[in-house]
């Protein structure tokens, strides 16, 4: 096997050359003098890896001269293969060169296995295709701090993994183009994310995707985007607290935190910027203090899951009195009795509006006094409803003149 010569331990192998290959590193994993704490050292400037390493045992994959390796099929480049082992990545930087599919994606580092703990420290991932991950860690434990993780594809992924438990600290991600994210669960992330930066160039792009359950904290991190269709941090469930950070978006239609009406968290001294879209979009058990907060016009800067009732729209018939209002349960959940009240030139009528189901609109008929049923009177119409923290508040006025 060309290219070994053990510097550090008479097991470890260290790769000076090209002449050694995935082969010769597969082998050495393999063999039997290889045992925990054992490492794998890259000690050359460039190396390009010609095939995937499958790393079935507890080693520390690591260079000292910061190697640039390259990747250019489209799989894993580090495949974990080992039921409960330690693998500790630093000091690479690790570039896949490949592309994926909508169907797979393949990975710099995949984990597929269980009671695995993968570290990953002073590390720079690199993805330059489409449908391409970062770190795929299916199930399993491990910390990433000290990394920048940059996707210049579209569909790029930094950190998924869907049972996970482990923090990400000092870390940077860049994703360039649309619909990627930094980082995403699709079961549970039990871990917090402090003094991290992410950023995303491109439209519907998330910051933090949890599908499931979230419990920890995001702690002096920033998130900015300038793309349309964008979430700052989207979690299904999640508690925890958001203090100390930064989420900018400018884009359409954008989000800065969601959360759904079964979490229970806390936002605390953190500016959340959404000028064309929600700040916060969070269930009542949410608590929001000392923190800036900016949603677009005649949006809430914090949007609390519950009943929203609103008129969808109006209309009448020609030299008629009757007037039908449509409305509509804009919310997430079924409202309680309502009014909806029509002024004119100081003529007042307030109508009982019966709950509403989520999703659903009720037709009412109002009958107007000749006197303000003609275009000489501009009348107005709102509705004074119960919201998801059980306050009275008014939807926003609709005007008519008819």
């Amino acid at each position: 096997m060309g290219g070994f010569l053990g510097t550090v331990s008479a097991a470890d192998l260290v790769v000076n050359n090209a002449n050694t290959t995935s082969s010769d590193i597969n082998s050495w994993m393999k063999n039997s003098t290889t045992v925990k704490g054992d490492s794998l050292v890259f000690n050359v400037g460039k190396y390009d890896l010609n095939d995937t390493i499958n790393v079935s045992k507890s080693i520390n994959i690591k260079s000292n001269v910061k190697t640039l390796i390259n990747f250019n099929k489209n799989k894993a480049m580090f495949n974990i293969t080992g039921t409960g082992c330690e693998i500790n990545f630093s000091g690479l930087t690790l570039q896949h060169n490949g592309k994926g599919t909508i169907d797979y994606g393949p990975s710099i580092i995949l984990s597929k296995v269980s009671s695995t703990t993968v570290n990953i420290k002073d590390m720079n991932l690199i993805l330059n295709g489409n449908y391409l991950c970062a770190v795929a860690l299916l199930n399993g434990k491990g910390n990433i701090s000290n990394c920048y993780i940059t996707g210049k594809g579209s569909y790029n992924e930094g950190v998924y993994h869907e049972n996970w438990v482990g923090n990400i600290y000092k870390s940077s991600f860049v994703m360039e183009k649309s619909s990627s994210f930094c980082v995403g669960a699709i079961g549970t992330f039990t871990g917090n994310i402090s003094y991290s930066k992410f950023v995303l160039k491109g439209s519907q792009s998330f910051g933090l995707i949890m599908y499931k359950k979230w419990m920890g904290n995001f702690v002096n991190s920033n998130i900015t985007s300038s793309g349309n269709d964008f979430h700052g941090i989207f979690a299904e469930k999640w508690t925890g607290k958001i203090s100390g950070s930064k989420i900018y978006n400018s884009g359409y239609r954008t989000i800065g935190v969601y959360s759904n009406s079964s979490t229970k968290g806390i936002i605390y001294k953190s500016t959340i910027s959404a000028k064309q879209g929600y700040a916060v979009m969070v269930s009542k058990n949410v608590k929001v203090s000392s923190s800036t907060l900016v949603s677009a016009k005649n949006i809430p800067k914090v949007y609390v899951f519950g009943p929203r009732v609103d008129i969808y729209d109006i209309t009448s018939y020609t030299k008629s009195k009757n007037y039908y209002f449509r409305i509509k349960n804009f919310g997430e959940s079924t409202s309680k009795t309502s009014y909806l009240i029509i002024t004119a030139n100081g003529y007042k009528k307030v109508v009982k509006v019966k709950p509403i189901k989520k999703g659903k609109y009720l037709k009412i008929k109002v009958i107007l006094p000749k006197k303000y049923s003609t275009s000489k009177y501009t009348k107005y119409a709102k509705v004074y409803y119960v919201d998801g923290y059980g306050k009275k508040v008014y939807s926003i006025s609709s005007k008519f003149k008819w």
